[in-house]
């Protein structure tokens, strides 16, 4: 059963992704063994872990791996929300979970979307599926959607919607650059401050941060889409730090090229590693315990390895170089 609510908005902003320059800057500029030397200290600043035992894993509804589903559903159900749900990541967010039997609150831009996969769920899973169209990038969605989730128990917070653009930052249009604010910042911050009191209430559930890796160091011509994903680093890594003693686990998810709709319009031939959104949301409900920050990608982390080891101001000037207009159209 799924049931459908209208709120003033337009197509879903899509998710990100990350330009294969930054992969050439740290191959072309610290050599591994350099990164391998500061790898630890990285890893430990970077990708920190929890102590949690993971949660027991068994057959899921849709025949593919997943959580054992009376642990995972005691700690982190009934109710999920996703926000950015009608494609890529948090389309894949809802798929799986609705296969391991959650209820679903879905929001985003594209209504039309929304409802066709909430009849697929629904019909699939015997699920509950609640659907909402509101435009993260106003000042009220986060209310909206306190208020369209105050009668459900919503255990487990996805704030996925994301938006982002590339270019000289001058030549930005500053009603996108606010906007990305907006959809990026202010609303999975406000989202956390209304349901982290209602977690704290359960005792128990989790909240997932959708960021990217280029929110681990500002990325020259990409500019406003890193400082916001910098930001929700930053909130993910402090509400884990307050929330992981009582039970509540945080986790920002830091994927790196990832097959969605869209990838800020950087053409996907140009790529390498693309990780499938199944693939992504996969791993990151398996390690949710293994925050604050966590990266899907081997080869990303290992990239991001190499760079953050690198002296800031060469690594940011390095991909300055790399990752200019005139370069990324060669």
């Amino acid at each position: 059963m799924h049931h459908a609510a209208l709120h003033d908005g337009a197509p879903e902003r899509g998710g990100d992704g990350v330009l294969e320059s930054l992969e050439a800057v740290a191959a072309g500029v610290v050599g591994y063994d350099c990164a391998k030397a500061c790898a630890d200290d990285i890893m430990a600043r970077a990708v920190r872990r929890t102590t949690h035992a993971p949660l027991e894993r068994c057959g899921s509804a849709n025949g593919q791996e997943g959580y054992g589903m009376s642990e995972f559903a005691k700690h982190y159900g009934p109710v999920s929300l996703v926000t950015g749900a009608s494609s890529g990541i948090g389309k894949s967010f809802a798929e799986s979970l609705a296969a391991q039997g959650f209820d679903l609150v879905l929001v985003a831009r594209r209504l039309e979307r929304l409802e066709a996969l909430a009849g697929e769920l629904s019909s699939a899973h015997g699920i509950d599926v609640h659907v909402h169209r509101i435009d993260l990038a106003e000042g009220s969605a986060a209310q909206q959607i306190m208020d369209v989730t105050s009668s459900l128990d919503v255990g487990l917070v996805v704030s996925n919607a994301g938006t982002g653009d590339k270019g000289r930052f001058e030549s930005g249009d500053a009603r996108v650059m606010a906007e990305t604010l907006m959809v990026n910042c202010n609303t999975p911050m406000l989202l956390a401050h209304g349901f982290v009191p209602r977690l704290r209430l359960r005792g128990r559930g989790g909240i997932i941060f959708t960021s990217s890796i280029e929110g681990l160091i500002g990325c020259p011509f990409s500019t406003v889409y890193s400082s916001t994903k910098g930001f929700v680093n930053s909130l993910g890594e402090g509400l884990w730090g307050e929330l992981a003693p009582e039970g509540i686990d945080v986790l920002t998810l830091c994927p790196g090229a990832t097959a969605t709709d869209r990838l800020q319009g950087i053409d996907p031939a140009t790529l390498h590693n693309v990780m499938s959104p199944d693939e992504v949301v996969r791993l990151a409900l398996e390690n949710i315990r293994s925050g604050p920050i966590y990266i899907p990608s081997e080869h990303y982390k290992a990239t991001f390895d190499q760079l953050l080891s690198m002296p800031r101001a060469q690594a940011i000037s390095a991909m300055a170089k790399r990752m200019s207009p005139g370069q990324l159209n060669q």
